[in-house]
């Protein structure tokens, strides 16, 4: 008897979210793991990993009793974009589902390979975060393409470096077609850099000496009101960005934004009130997860608060407490 559920609602052109399913109603959630697991009597222990790239979607089972992983491809394919069945995928072609395992042997053919970190973005877009090399002398850097096409017939052009001395760690958070990233270093400075389409600001927003940031980053470009504060993390989702300090503070940016917006959290409601300590805490943000239109703030206190758009129930402004 299978007791692991895996839920998708929303759009689902490709399929990327559910086989086999043409349109997935917003606030009526299809199990994937029933059409996806139906017929078979194996019971799922865990949801081992989800990945989206592009027009698909990657997902690990770990199978309770063996311990063993099954891999299931999801969404469009090149020979029949009509045909949205699920694929069960074998281990030496997981990575190659999503593309990611031949950017990586572009990457390989031009000295680039040293344990690259690759996405693919929602729209197609690539972004390979080349890690500190500092042992063979070699700078790190970003690889950016806003096609697979373009990437494929010159890779070494889209090489850009990234700044910070050897043992400056990166990382990097994705939106539909734009990346943020966040250098940290040993001596505690980091910077927060933008590449990518910008015409709604999310790679680079408007700010003190960036009045009018161009509409496209081919580069990654430092987002300098952000930077050598000391932030704790990144998130990217649609044409919006977020990122947050060890301090507990954290700012918004992109489509339906004026620049940079720092995060405001409500104070606790009464129901939620513990003692004095706890409603302080409430003012540290910890993390924060970005969508299309609507965002996941996690407190210091361990209360979640969610704020964004449904086409039902508008949330707007302060976020709402779940």
């Amino acid at each position: 008897m299978r007791t692991s559920h895996l839920f998708a609602f929303g759009s689902n052109p490709f399929g990327k979210a559910c086989p086999g399913v043409a349109e997935i109603i917003v606030g009526d959630p299809v199990d994937i793991l029933t059409a996806l697991m139906e017929g078979t009597e194996e019971d799922i222990e865990a949801i081992d990993q989800i990945q989206g790239a592009w027009h698909k979607t990657l997902i690990g089972l770990r199978n309770k009793e063996s311990g063993g992983l099954l891999h299931w491809g999801l969404g469009y394919k090149e020979e029949d974009a009509e045909d949205t069945t699920a694929v069960p995928l074998s281990a030496d072609t997981v990575e190659e589902f999503t593309r990611i395992a031949i950017v990586r042997e572009l990457l390989q053919e031009v000295g680039l390979h040293h344990s690259p970190n690759v996405t693919i973005l929602e729209s197609g877009s690539i972004c390979a975060v080349i890690p500190d090399r500092h042992r063979d002398g070699a700078l790190p850097g970003c690889v950016w393409s806003e096609t697979f096409a373009e990437l494929e017939s010159d890779v070494q052009s889209h090489w850009k470096p990234l700044p910070g001395p050897p043992g400056t760690t990166y990382t990097s958070a994705s939106g539909l077609s734009h990346t943020i990233l966040l250098s940290t270093g040993k001596s505690g400075l980091d910077q927060i850099l933008g590449i990518g389409d910008n015409r709604y600001g999310a790679g680079l927003p408007k700010s003190v000496g960036c009045e009018h940031p161009p509409s496209h980053l081919s580069e990654p470009i430092p987002i300098e009101p952000l930077c050598g504060i000391g932030m704790a993390g990144v998130s990217a989702g649609g044409s919006r960005s977020a990122v947050w300090s060890h301090q507990g503070e954290a700012w918004m940016w992109g489509q339906g934004m004026d620049g940079l917006c720092p995060v405001q959290i409500p104070p606790i409601p009464d129901c939620c009130r513990g003692s004095e300590g706890e409603v302080e805490a409430n003012l540290g943000i910890a993390s924060i997860a970005i969508g299309d239109d609507y965002d996941f703030v996690l407190t210091t206190s361990g209360l979640v608060w969610v704020r964004g758009e449904s086409k039902s129930v508008p949330i707007i402004g302060s976020p709402d407490i779940i």
